[in-house]
């Protein structure tokens, strides 16, 4: 039952469609104490205006095996992508993405040199396949693939997996859709493996899906017995409040017969904006939300995961940031447009600029990121005697500049 709630509690979703570019994400965990337990950064570049997003926003769609505000894996068209990682400030470099595009779309994704995923498209520009490989004494060695059919309206047909040893493919899983005739709506979504011990290509999960007109009604959840037969474990009912989901059930099955009893309570609350702006998932033994805010765009900046317990008292557990740029710059700023001031500076360096501005990075000169704030005045009296590279993003476009600190 508990992969059944985790099921249920993807929490966060993205979805493209304006004139920004993310430019950067930043997730900082924290412990039971709420403090900072690991901070991860990752940070885009581009080389035009390919990539741009018009939209970045929780939405309610279909994903894993359920319909849920979700978060699907953001593919950035970027030229290149930084990730920094650690407990604290300074981040340690953990990786770096290099992208090969053709046509606006990612053909090739490079990381640290040593690792590698291959991609092609339909005519339709939708991902056909996916190889990823290793470098091996010079050689890159496949270890793993994905291969997807789509039905001629574009929906998922097949997502199929396959894993290599030594260039021969093994077929491992695959999920197939069907859909409601002449329409986009899934009415079922079933997932088979290779049983290795029989040979056998057998179901694991089955999801069978009923709608109200054009709102999803309920979804009902099967799982794998192990013996080659699938067994009802949840029945999951939706409501709506006009077009927006308001609220989700999740009702235990035992030997077919649905329970009264709920097993998991989803609720959706939605701000003036018909923006979603919290979720709130809850159970006998636990409870955690989401808040979403966004800023003045309507692009999603900020999402705070909280645990609540019995008397209702929350408990921080995640926040993640999302930072953008206009596309109408993507260059450089001119240096006069931004002045630091004083440097050399042994405590306090102002930032000051034409243009507002949304976020400040200091690296050291090996590429590790020490500070980022969101204000114009830096403290670095922390940070040893030496120079520095400060990275500064604004709602007009971005500056790169040396920082020294005596």
């Amino acid at each position: 039952m508990r992969k059944l709630f985790l099921l249920l509690s993807v929490l966060l979703s993205a979805y493209v469609h304006s004139q920004n570019k993310l430019t950067a994400i930043t997730n900082i965990s924290y412990d039971d104490m709420e403090q900072v337990q690991y901070i991860d950064s990752s940070f885009y570049s581009y080389a035009n205006f390919e990539g741009s997003l018009s939209q970045l926003k929780p939405i309610f769609h279909f994903d894993g095996d359920v319909y849920n505000i979700y978060t699907p894996e953001l593919f950035i068209y970027s030229l290149s992508k930084l990730s920094f990682g650690g407990m604290n400030y300074p981040l340690t470099l953990l990786y770096s993405t290099t992208n090969t595009q053709s046509n606006g779309l990612v053909t090739e994704s490079t990381e640290n040199g040593t690792f590698r995923t291959l991609y092609t498209y339909t005519s339709a520009g939708k991902i056909k396949t996916t190889v990823q490989q290793n470098l091996i004494s010079n050689v890159w060695e496949s270890i793993d693939s994905l291969s997807n059919t789509y039905t001629t309206a574009g929906d998922a047909l097949t997502v199929a997996r396959y894993s290599s040893n030594a260039g021969n493919w093994t077929f491992e899983a695959t999920d197939t859709f069907s859909y409601f005739p002449g329409t986009s709506r899934i009415q079922e979504k079933i997932s088979y493996y290779l049983d290795g011990s029989t040979g056998n290509v057998v179901p694991s999960s089955k999801s069978v899906i009923s709608y109200l007109g054009q709102q999803v009604d309920k979804i009902d959840l099967y799982q794998t017995d192990f013996s080659g037969s699938l067994v009802w474990e949840l029945r999951i009912q939706y409501n709506f409040t006009g077009n927006n989901c308001s609220g989700v059930i999740g009702y235990p099955v035992v030997f077919n017969v649905v329970s009264s009893i709920p097993l998991i309570e989803i609720e959706f609350t939605y701000n003036a904006s018909n923006q979603i702006e919290n979720t709130l998932v809850s159970s006998d033994d636990e409870a955690f939300e989401t808040e979403y805010t966004y800023n003045p765009d309507g692009f999603l900046k900020m999402e705070q995961e909280n645990g609540i317990d019995e008397t209702g008292s929350k408990q921080l557990i995640s926040t993640t940031k999302y930072y953008y740029q206009s596309t109408a710059s993507v260059s450089e700023l001119k240096d006069e447009s931004v002045q630091l001031y004083p440097v050399p500076s042994s405590s306090i360096v102002t930032v000051q600029s034409d243009a507002k501005i949304k976020n400040i990075f200091v690296y050291s000169l090996q590429g590790n990121l020490l500070l980022q704030q969101e204000s114009s005045v830096l403290d670095i009296s922390t940070l040893p005697t030496g120079a520095y590279l400060l990275k500064c993003l604004t709602e007009k476009g971005t500056f790169s500049g040396k920082l020294i600190k005596e």
